[in-house]
């Protein structure tokens, strides 16, 4: 925790790494109960932003996260934006599964999560299609789309083949 405080030295980067990753703020906000995903809400964490320090968080984050979770049945999935703080997650503790997170899917995204090793993709459910998320599944990778409060889109992802959904309104998803 001490390294985790030092490394940010300005309060939201302190925030984040502090009460949102230790804590449970600031997780993607995946519901397994409703939408079957295969980590656990408290075990998605995303590495948070810390500009000019993407490697140094992602390797501190990876290190924690895997003291936290030594032994556990299901390791944290460690999601970012940053590709350089998810190489070092990797390069720190190679063990644990990685999701690249973006906006906008590249179109080199097979190329990204070969590199990473990754197991997901998370994007904003905007910029995916169905040919895409069909592409994507494919791929051997699961899917995570945020941030879907409407039921019409649940229903359309979930047709496609999208495995979780990130929601503020689980009251309006159907159970699955």
């Amino acid at each position: 925790l001490a390294a985790l405080a030092s490394l940010a030295g300005e309060g939201a980067c302190v925030a984040a790494l502090a009460s949102g990753f230790l804590t449970g703020g600031g997780v993607v906000k995946a519901y397994p109960k409703a939408l079957k995903l295969p980590y656990s809400s408290e075990a998605v964490k995303n590495l948070p932003p810390c500009p000019g320090r993407f490697e140094e968080t992602g390797r501190l984050v990876a290190q924690e996260a895997a003291r936290l979770w030594a032994g556990a049945a299901v390791p944290p999935l460690l999601s970012s934006f940053e590709i350089d703080a998810l190489r070092a997650a990797k390069a720190a503790e190679p063990a644990l599964p990685r999701a690249f997170l973006c906006e906008e899917i590249p179109a080199n995204w097979r190329d990204i999560l070969a590199e990473l090793d990754g197991v997901a993709l998370h994007c904003d459910h905007k910029a995916l299609t169905e040919t895409l998320a069909r592409d994507i599944k494919a791929a051997g990778y699961q899917l995570l789309c945020y941030t879907v409060n409407d039921p019409a889109d649940a229903g359309r992802l979930l047709a496609w083949g999208v495995d979780s959904l990130c929601t503020d309104r689980l009251d309006l998803l159907p159970a699955r």
